[in-house]
C-alpha cells in the first residue's frame, strides 16, 4: 500500500503501475442513513476523483466500496 496524497491533488503520473485499485469515499452523502445531499456535499464529489484516477491508470481490477443510495438516487 502507497499513500500518495490527497485524492485532489493526485496526478496518474504520483501512482505508480498496479493491477488493482481499491478505493472507498464518505457514504454520508448517499446513503439512506444520511442526508442524502449526493453532490450538493463536497464529500460526495470524492467519488468522481476516484473514477477519475481509475480512468488515467486503467487497472486489470479495482474496488470501491459499494454505498446503499449511490445508484437509486434522483
Amino acid at each position: 500500500c502507497v499513500c500518495v496524497g490527497d485524492v485532489l491533488d493526485v496526478s496518474a503520473d504520483d501512482i505508480a503501475p498496479h493491477d488493482i485499485l481499491t478505493a472507498g469515499f464518505p457514504c454520508q452523502p448517499f446513503t439512506t442513513r444520511g442526508h442524502q445531499k449526493g453532490l450538493d456535499d463536497d464529500r460526495g464529489k470524492l467519488y468522481r476523483e476516484l473514477v477519475r484516477i481509475l480512468v488515467e491508470t486503467q487497472p486489470k481490477w479495482f474496488i470501491f466500496e459499494n454505498v446503499v443510495g449511490l445508484v437509486t438516487m434522483a
